[in-house]
């Protein structure tokens, strides 16, 4: 990195204990290594947040980095990875959050920010270029994000971008998120940790530029950019009329909609909570996008009557549709609405939340709950009315709502009765979007993947398996070849950084990487890359103790057949998913990186460092 382009060359580290900034260059080598975003979080996390750190300690770091296409004019590259310990797993932990921070951040003259220690008292963060000031918050602990971020843009005469907690992090709920205007940085409960620290707020301006190696070939490039994002034919078939509300139906007709607590993956009402019903209401508008995204896969909704009136919401998304919704047994959609607004407004990852309601649901049903245990509420399947009540409960840490906040594993250690089996995670963390028997890649992604049950974390596989039919949803055979290149192409739009809609091949991040920065990348290096910033991710989990039997999907998946649907008698044979993943990443039986492995990514210094800790 002879010249910054792309590059602010700069972390700007926040010292809460000392309430002292230092703006500090970072190792400049790691740029190739790692790019950025994800990819640099995650060295630097491995570097700095050693084994047995607790997550809501003074030794956890949050991370909040950018990337080298990020504030440049490459369309849809806004992203921010939020990276640190999570309190919801105990390991990695990662939340990817849109909007405009990220490109304030860089255009303020840094690649992240990274917050370390822990105030004695509530605090904010104003960040205006190279001016640092931290101010009392002591007035806005308690509010929820929106009337925080009102405030803050009041008392502030420039135009900031705030990241934010509500009160869900600041009660230290373990899927506490982080809001950054109505986008959120959701999985992993990283706005816990920002509560922990007694951090309200981070409000950032930047009045610089991000140079870049070659202006006129960026020009092009971003032309070209727009031109893959509006062809790709997902974007025609699906995103331009609906964003992701399309999910529902779609994932109901292939049977992986997950439906009342991932018993089954078909819903009946899954219309009702689709784009198409909020369009035919009249609920649906306007779209909205991130900064500098033409794409536009938001919409914002309004409820107009019933007992919703006046929920808004920007989504609710596919995520929010499936969790507050199908998994719920719930196609009330207002109530969807309104259950992603109290979301929103009080801090909380709305997978999560729906996953950790869901299981109560189901274990209310089976009797493990009584209704004396759960505030009198009716816990039943369907009833829309008992979610939207349990929300606030949940942030609050009130009644019922204190044993859920420790999400789904913890509330099931709490609970015994059994209702382990009803706690549908991986390493603590809630599952994702897809039931794995529908399209074991997804069940791959989720049960290997470094923060635990995502199914965009390790490598988003759906498009493949079921919109274009490219691959057998139901194989294993070769799958870990698979999900592995594709966990690679995600770490890569991770760390550059760029949205997961852009559906920019590797070849078209190579040639935009090149033009920013003035590096010769080509797609094939960019694998590389990926694969290393995986192992990285690996090797942190492990030095946590991480092993083969975290790998694995809860036993639902891997005993019980699909009742119905496409999928109908499918069940998952996770041993020869994890033989087949680990073959193709060349970790051994027990899922750690081999040595050789990591001297041929580059990075022996971490295997070394690895062996001596486990």
């Amino acid at each position: 990195m002879k010249e910054p382009f792309g590059y602010a060359g700069h972390i700007l580290r926040l010292n809460l204990s000392e309430r002292k900034a230092t703006r500090e260059r970072w190792r400049k080598e790691w740029a190739h290594l790692f790019l950025g975003g994800r990819g640099l979080a995650a060295r630097l996390l491995y570097e700095e947040v050693g084994k047995g750190v607790k997550p809501l300690s003074e030794d956890n770091k949050l991370y909040f980095m950018s990337g080298p296409l990020c504030g440049t004019d490459i369309p849809l590259a806004a992203q921010m990875a939020v990276v640190g310990k999570s309190p919801a797993t105990g390991i990695y932990g990662l939340a990817m959050v849109g909007g405009d921070f990220s490109p304030e951040v860089k255009r303020a003259g840094y690649d992240g920010v990274v917050v370390e220690g822990r105030s004695d008292s509530p605090v904010w963060v104003r960040i205006k270029d190279e001016e640092v000031e931290f101010l009392d918050a002591k007035s806005y602990w308690g509010m929820p994000t929106d009337r925080t971020q009102e405030f803050i843009d009041r008392k502030l005469s420039d135009s900031y971008s705030v990241a934010c907690i509500g009160p869900a992090g600041e009660n230290l709920v373990n899927y506490a998120a982080v809001v950054v205007g109505r986008r959120t940085a959701s999985r992993c409960g990283l706005g816990a940790v920002m509560g922990w620290k007694k951090l309200k707020a981070i409000a950032v301006k930047g009045t610089g530029v991000v140079k870049v190696s070659d202006p006129s070939k960026v020009r092009r490039m971003v032309d070209e950019a727009k031109k893959i994002v509006d062809e790709a034919p997902i974007t025609k078939k699906y995103f331009k009329e609906y964003g992701t509300s399309v999910g529902p139906v779609n994932c109901s007709s292939h049977g992986v909609l997950p439906t009342r607590n991932f018993q089954t993956g078909v819903f009946d009402g899954a219309w009702e909570l689709s784009g198409e019903a909020m369009k035919q209401k009249g609920y649906i508008r306007d779209k909205v996008g991130c900064y500098n995204c033409h794409l536009k896969c938001g919409r914002v909704t309004m409820v107009d009557k019933g007992p919703y009136v006046g929920a808004v919401s920007e989504g609710p998304d596919y995520d929010t549709l499936f969790a507050l919704g199908s998994n719920c047994g719930n196609s009330n959609v207002e109530s969807v609405i309104a259950a992603e607004t109290l979301c929103d407004t009080l801090g909380l990852d709305t997978i999560s939340t729906g996953v950790v309601i869901s299981f109560a649901m189901e274990c209310f049903e089976r009797g493990v709950l009584k209704k004396e245990e759960v505030d009198g509420i009716d816990l039943r399947f369907g009833n829309h009315d008992a979610i939207v009540k349990l929300i606030p409960k949940i942030a609050y840490r009130e009644g019922i709502g204190d044993l859920l906040a420790g999400g789904v594993r913890e509330a099931a250690k709490k609970l015994g009765r059994g209702a382990d089996q009803y706690a549908m995670h991986v390493k603590g963390l809630e599952l994702g979007g897809y039931d794995p028997r529908g399209a074991t890649g997804i069940g791959f992604s989720m049960a290997v993947g470094s923060r635990g049950g995502c199914h965009h974390g390790q490598g988003y596989t759906i498009p493949d398996e079921l919109t274009f039919s490219r691959v057998d949803p139901f194989a294993i055979r070769g799958k870990g070849a698979f999900v592995k290149k594709r966990g690679e192409e995600r770490r890569i739009t991770d760390s550059a950084v760029t949205c997961n809609f852009s559906r920019f091949q590797m070849d078209d991040l190579a040639k935009m990487l090149s033009a920013v920065t003035g590096e010769d990348y080509r797609g094939d290096d960019l694998y590389i890359i990926g694969e290393r910033i995986n192992n990285v991710e690996r090797c942190y989990n492990v030095r946590e103790g991480i092993r083969r039997k975290d790998d694995y999907l809860p036993d639902r998946f891997l005993r019980e057949p699909m009742p119905e649907g496409p999928a109908r008698g499918r069940r998952i044979d996770n041993d020869e998913l994890l033989n087949d993943f680990y073959a193709a990443a060349k970790w051994d039986s027990q899922g750690i990186p081999t040595s050789e492995k990591l001297e041929e990514l580059g990075i022996s210094d971490i295997g070394r460092s690895l062996r001596e800790h486990i």
